[in-house]
C-alpha cells in the first residue's frame, strides 16, 4: 500500500518524522496508519490512542517467547546433564565392581593352586593396586568334606568391597 499524502504525527512539530525511525504516514484510501522503517530502526512506535494493529504482519519473537523457550532449554538441558551424571556414576561402580571381582577372582586361583591353605590370611595387591587389600578365610560347613573359602578385595579409602565364596574339598 502506497501512501499518497503523509500527514504529520499528533503532537509533534509538522514534521512527517516522528523521532523513532519511522514515518507515520495515513492513506487516503484507508484509515489506518502505515509505518515505514527509516536508518535501519527495529524500534516499534505506538501513538497515543492507536492500537498495534499491525502486530500480526511483524516478524521475529517477542521477549517473553525466547524467555519461556529459553528456560524450557535451560530444564532440558539440567536433566540431561543429571541423567548423564547419574549414568556415568553407575558406569564407574560398575568398572570398579568388575576390577575387584577379577582380582577376587584371580587371588582366589592363587590360594588354591597352593594346595594348604590357611585358616585367615590376608595382604595387599601391590605394586599393581596398591589401594586394594584382600582377605581369605576358610569356614567349616554343615558338610563335613566341604570348606567355604571367602576372599574380599577392599579399597580402604571409600569402603567398598567385593566378596567371593566358594566351597571346596578338604
Amino acid at each position: 500500500m502506497k501512501a499518497t499524502r503523509r500527514r504529520r504525527c499528533e503532537g509533534r512539530p509538522s514534521h512527517n518524522y516522528c523521532g523513532t525511525g519511522l514515518l507515520c504516514c495515513r492513506s487516503l484510501e484507508s484509515s489506518t496508519y502505515m509505518r515505514v522503517r527509516l536508518a535501519s530502526s527495529l524500534a516499534c512506535a505506538v501513538h497515543p490512542g492507536l492500537l498495534m494493529t499491525f502486530r500480526k504482519s511483524l516478524k521475529g519473537f517477542t521477549l517473553l517467547e525466547v524467555m519461556v523457550a529459553l528456560a524450557i532449554m535451560a530444564s532440558v538441558i539440567i536433566t540431561v546433564l543429571g541423567a548423564v551424571n547419574f549414568q556415568l556414576g553407575i558406569l564407574s561402580s560398575e568398572r570398579d565392581n568388575t576390577a575387584f571381582t577379577l582380582l577376587a577372582r584371580a587371588r582366589m586361583a592363587e590360594l588354591e593352586q597352593q594346595g594348604q591353605i590357611v585358616q585367615k590370611s590376608n595382604g595387599t595387591l601391590a605394586p599393581a593396586h596398591p589401594e586394594l587389600t584382600w582377605q581369605a578365610e576358610l569356614f567349616p560347613t554343615e558338610i563335613p568334606m566341604l570348606q567355604k573359602l571367602v576372599v574380599r578385595v577392599r579399597r580402604d579409602s571409600d569402603k567398598r568391597e567385593v566378596a567371593l565364596e566358594r566351597y571346596i574339598l578338604k
